[in-house]
């Protein structure tokens, strides 16, 4: 014969009310204990997205069993800090974070903006820049401060650039209108070289421009394509343009 649920206790809950808690389970007290159904409470606990762990007991008594939910909540968060963020601006990464004060602490989130913080620093150049995440935990207070250490390191340089369809205008003299330039012997000391994706817009503006001056008033630029070294180090630009006709006034 199967047993009668005699009471349901829930331990452990700190922020999250009991009740709010209870209105998730299937379980409940006169009804017949069930494991499938405890299965499902402990999977509907988890769902609600503020525990990072829930374990289930049972004692025998004399009108049934009673269940027992113990649940650990996940930590506040408290605060962000960002230990090494000089290249970029907090106002520039703010959208990226997706983990927010007084949200409680969700490592998937966590991750998703360390990927995203790190295509950041690729748009900028910055393809050796490596971003670790701590959790400061406070137990006392079940809160927790979020620290993202970032060490940004060099810009990749640009070690060679590949224009194709420059029939008219040579590729050298285009590199000559280019602000990006490839980088030689004294790159890493001189600054030269280095990659910045807003700069490499203007040079298709000025290439564009400069081949107005020649009458090629049609000129177009195709998309670059961009390829990194194994190392990272290097960087490799590939772009094409369609001259189109000389038109004269």
């Amino acid at each position: 014969m199967a047993e009668v649920v005699s009471e349901i206790e829930i331990q452990g809950n700190r922020k999250i009310e009991a009740a709010a808690i209870r209105t998730k389970l299937l379980t409940q007290v006169g009804a017949k204990f069930d494991s499938q159904n405890i299965r499902e409470d402990i999977r509907a606990i988890f769902a609600l997205g503020y525990f990072e762990d829930v374990q289930v007991d049972r004692e025998e008594s004399a009108g049934g069993v009673k269940i027992l939910y113990v649940v650990k909540e996940k930590p506040i968060i408290s605060g962000i800090e960002y230990d090494g963020l000089d290249a970029l601006e907090k106002d520039d990464i703010k959208d990226l974070i997706l983990v927010k004060e007084y949200e409680v602490v969700d490592h998937a989130k966590l991750n998703k903006s360390v990927e995203k913080l790190s295509q950041k620093y690729e748009e900028k150049g910055y393809y050796l820049a490596d971003i670790r995440t701590e959790i400061v935990a406070d137990d006392s207070r079940n809160e927790a401060k979020i620290v993202f250490h970032i060490q940004e390191n060099d810009k990749i340089q640009v070690k060679q650039i590949n224009i194709i369809g420059a029939k008219v205008v040579p590729s050298a003299d285009l590199k000559g209108v280019m602000q990006t330039k490839e980088g030689g012997a004294f790159s890493w000391i001189t600054g030269s070289g280095a990659y910045r994706e807003a700069v490499f817009d203007r040079d298709i503006a000025g290439m564009t421009f400069y081949y107005g001056t020649l009458g090629y008033v049609k000129a177009r630029f195709g998309k670059p394509e961009v390829s990194v070294s194994p190392d990272k180090k290097f960087i490799y630009i590939t772009f094409s343009v369609a001259e189109g006709d000389q038109y004269f006034v």
